[in-house]
């Protein structure tokens, strides 16, 4: 009741089997997947046309229908971005069918950029967001990855989820979650209310939510 959230996947999980001990899952050092230097050094490769430059993640892609911001709203975004933060890089992530989507949703980014989706393993992926100050994207497999690695995420959460089952651990990441009637449906496709809860998230809040983490970084 103090802070609206329910309890986090994670901690119910080791809440259940805490007679084997204490999962601490509220300390990020216990999410670190211990990378091995074949992938750290795949990560470096990958990211050398950015060398040299503080970079931005961005993974726009889903599996749900009810977690899709869509591409319009991505797009317009980073075109936003890009303006305010220009010596950035962009680093688009993802699976492979995620490939087109992060080519569109970069198309205005007008700098230094690089589409790895689909060319990395997971465990590679999260070797490149360790390079990153920021994790852009939706409530989807490569959030946990950034957060695994201690970089703060600013997502686009549906509602069709209780708020901060599925929140990424961390005390740094700003969650963009809106709660309409018809929250808690659980739905994997949203037709009858054509996603009210995810689509009535505005650019202007994620691009604030990002200056948020940005601002954090620049005064640390």
């Amino acid at each position: 009741a103090a802070t609206g959230l329910y309890e986090a996947e994670a901690s119910r999980l080791a809440r259940a089997v805490a007679t084997l001990g204490d999962a601490h899952p509220d300390d990020l050092a216990n999410w670190d997947p211990r990378l091995a230097a074949t992938e750290l050094q795949t990560a470096a490769r990958v990211l050398a046309p950015l060398a040299g430059r503080p970079l931005l993640a961005c993974a726009p892609g889903c599996k749900m229908q009810a977690n899709d911001w869509e591409q319009e709203n991505w797009r317009a975004l980073l075109r936003r971005l890009y303006k305010k933060y220009p010596s950035f890089g962009l680093v688009m992530a993802g699976a492979k069918e995620d490939a087109a989507t992060c080519e569109y949703a970069a198309m205005d980014w007008g700098g230094a950029k690089v589409n790895l989706a689909g060319t990395l393993s997971p465990r590679e992926s999260a070797a490149v967001f360790s390079h990153t100050r920021a994790f852009l994207g939706t409530d989807s497999g490569p959030k946990h990855l950034a957060a695994c690695m201690g970089v703060p995420c600013v997502c686009v959460f549906a509602a069709r989820d209780l708020p901060g089952v599925w929140f990424p651990p961390g005390k740094r990441n700003q969650i963009v979650y809106h709660q309409p009637e018809c929250s808690g449906c659980g739905l994997e496709t949203c037709i009858v209310m054509k996603k009210k809860c995810i689509l009535s998230v505005t650019v202007d809040e994620m691009e604030q939510a990002l200056d948020r983490v940005l601002t954090q970084w620049i005064e640390a």
